[in-house]
């Protein structure tokens, strides 16, 4: 989960997360795809926690 919430904050390259993390860009791809793709919009609240939005304001706008 770090390493795709380093994705989404900072823009890192599937190449430099993997250098970082310790895995290959294609895993690296795949932990970040896997992650967008969880129903709910979980990804959507993780994004929103990263740039601050307090979670009742996050929930009362997606009402």
């Amino acid at each position: 989960m770090l390493l795709v919430l380093v994705h989404l904050r900072k823009g890192k390259t599937f190449a430099g997360l993997g250098a970082v993390f310790g895995v290959s860009a294609a895993t690296a791809w795949r932990y970040v795809e896997e992650t967008v793709a969880l129903p709910g919009g979980v990804h959507d609240l993780t994004a929103a926690r990263l740039w601050g939005i307090p979670h009742e304001l996050f929930t009362a706008m997606h009402r």
